[in-house]
């Protein structure tokens, strides 16, 4: 920095805020399936919690949240039902592994999931217009 009062020499270069939190956002899903992927399948069931959620449930509970705010709230619904989106379903389904839902099965949903999501950031600006609960955001 010189005396002069030119600061242009000591300012960082403009950051890119969606490469940025994009960055992030992928490392912590990486860190998630490297966590569970890691360990026998009776670890991954386990409850762990007093309302029954395991960590295949998180992982389950990861893909719906992403499927609906890079999804639905954007105008682009997940294209696959899922079970505990629907109205009959009971409060907190997306926190557990059914006995019919394979580690397998639930991590290439997520797989699947954030691959559609990455689309849509991809495609969208970072102020893209959303609408949570019918309102928008």
């Amino acid at each position: 920095m010189t005396g002069s009062g030119d600061t242009a020499s000591w300012q960082a270069a403009p950051m890119d805020v969606k490469a940025t939190v994009w960055h992030y956002l992928k490392n912590a899903r990486e860190q998630v399936l490297w966590k569970v992927e890691g360990l026998p399948e009776r670890d991954q069931r386990m409850p762990l919690t007093p309302t029954g959620t395991n960590l295949l449930g998180v992982v389950k509970h990861l893909a719906g949240v992403e499927a609906e705010y890079f999804g639905v709230c954007l105008g682009r619904p997940w294209p696959e039902p899922m079970a505990f989106w629907a109205d009959d379903a009971q409060p907190n389904d997306d926190m557990w592994a059914t006995a019919d839902e394979s580690p397998a099965h639930i991590l290439d949903l997520y797989r699947r999931v954030t691959a559609f999501a990455d689309e849509a950031i991809a495609q969208l600006p970072l102020d893209a217009k959303a609408h949570v609960n019918g309102e928008p955001f």
